[in-house]
């Protein structure tokens, strides 16, 4: 009976990461996207209550090592695509199968990598544009703050 309560969890999480998805886009709470988080919650509270209810702390506690690895594994997975170029590339071309190299880099250029990083970077409250300059937010703690701070630190080892 738990497998198939399992097995459940893990088939929900993925259509409801994949609906949220479609509802919220690349919203962000840094550094997690929105429909992350909200699909971890749900999870949790949804099979942890079932869980809990009828079988006791100790399932419960694997549900919820099982729902922060589906976190886990998907942040880093959909992060992956999203930030890395050359897997955009491989997905591009395995769906277009076959393309001109002038054609491509009209759609997928610099110019649009740098959009897309800059949309990250705004919908996740870290940059400002003023004037048609970009700037860091400096006014509370966030997590470029640290980033920056140890790659500093580490350049100069």
């Amino acid at each position: 009976m738990i497998e198939k309560i399992f097995i459940t969890n893990i088939l929900f999480y993925i259509a409801s990461l994949f609906i949220l998805n479609n509802i919220f886009r690349s919203n962000y709470f840094f550094p997690f996207r929105l429909n992350d988080l909200i699909c971890f919650f749900l999870n949790c509270l949804a099979f942890g209550f079932i869980i809990l209810e009828n079988f006791g702390h100790y399932l419960f506690f694997c549900n919820l090592v099982l729902n922060l690895s589906l976190f886990y594994i998907f942040f880093h997975l959909l992060n992956m695509i999203n930030t890395s170029s050359r897997t955009r590339i491989i997905l591009d071309l395995y769906k277009i199968k076959k393309i001109k190299l002038s054609y491509y880099k009209k759609f997928y250029n610099e110019k649009i990598i740098t959009d897309n990083r800059l949309k990250r970077f705004l919908t996740s409250d870290q940059v400002r544009f003023k004037n048609k300059y970009i700037s860091v937010k400096l006014n509370n703690f966030n997590l470029s703050k640290l980033v920056n701070f140890i790659l500093n630190f580490i350049k100069k080892i």
